[in-house]
Order: structure tokens, then sequence, then C-alpha cells
């Protein structure tokens, strides 16, 4: 308790009120809610208030299409004009069981595999490639 009066007379307090804040500190530690205040962390409801809502569940990160089960299909969507089925042919067949492509309308494919396994080899090693230099392929599992 020396050690405490020296360093008490340095703050400026006496040796009584330094070890009462020894103990609020203490007591702080190892519940906040303690404090002197009554309120433990700062921005706290006071007590009798009730606490606040929870925070809502985050929004699912990818849109509902993306979260397909896997099939042997791949749908590639938002495709530039300019790619054609020889391109995403030349593109998939370093694949093994690549199988064919279909486009039924511009920005839109279906890539065909043997099985899922294979598919989602593909999926995997293409989806997010680079085709121009601002469009990426972008993949999902299609339905089989």
């Amino acid at each position: 308790r020396k050690r405490d009066a020296e360093s008490a007379a340095a703050a400026g307090g006496s040796p009584a009120k330094q070890s009462r804040m020894d103990d609020e500190a203490q007591v702080a530690i190892e519940d906040p809610s303690a404090l002197a205040g009554g309120a433990g962390e700062e921005g706290a409801a006071p007590s009798g208030a009730p606490p606040p809502p929870p925070p809502p569940p985050p929004a699912p990160a990818e849109p509902a299409q993306e979260e397909a089960l896997p099939s042997k299909i791949l749908f590639a969507q938002d495709l530039p004009p300019e790619c054609n089925e020889m391109m995403l042919a030349m593109l998939f067949r370093q694949h093994v069981g690549y199988k064919e492509v279909r486009i039924p309308r511009p920005g839109l494919a279906f890539v065909e595999f043997e099985d899922e396994p294979h598919a989602t080899l593909a999926l995997k090693a293409l989806n997010g490639f680079k085709l121009t230099t601002t469009e990426t392929l972008k993949l999902a599992y299609g339905k089989s």
C-alpha cells in the first residue's frame, strides 16, 4: 500500500481516494455496467428501459439463381455481344467432359458436360474468366 500512497500523492489524491478508484476500475473490468453512471457501455440503454432490438439478419450475398443445385449444365449470363458459340466452345473444350454450347439468345449460353463433377471443375476454373477488357464470365449451375 506504500506504493499506492506514493502514486496517489503523485496523482494529487489521497491514498483512500486512489484505493477507491482502483476498486472501481477492477469492478468495471469485471462488470462494465457497474460503472459510476450505472450505464455499462457508451450508448447503452438506461436501467429500466428495454434493450434495443437486435439488428436485422444480413441479406443473402448472391441471387437465388446462383444457389441452384449442382448439375451437368452450366449457365452463362451477361455475355458480351461479340461472344459466340465458337468462342465459348474453344474455352470450355479444354475441360474434360465438355459436350456442347448452346446460345438461345444473345448474352445467354448453356454449356453441357458429361456429368456434374466435370461441370463443377469447369465452373470453378472459368467463373470470373476475363472475356474482354471489361467483361467477365458469370457462371452458375443450370437446370438439368
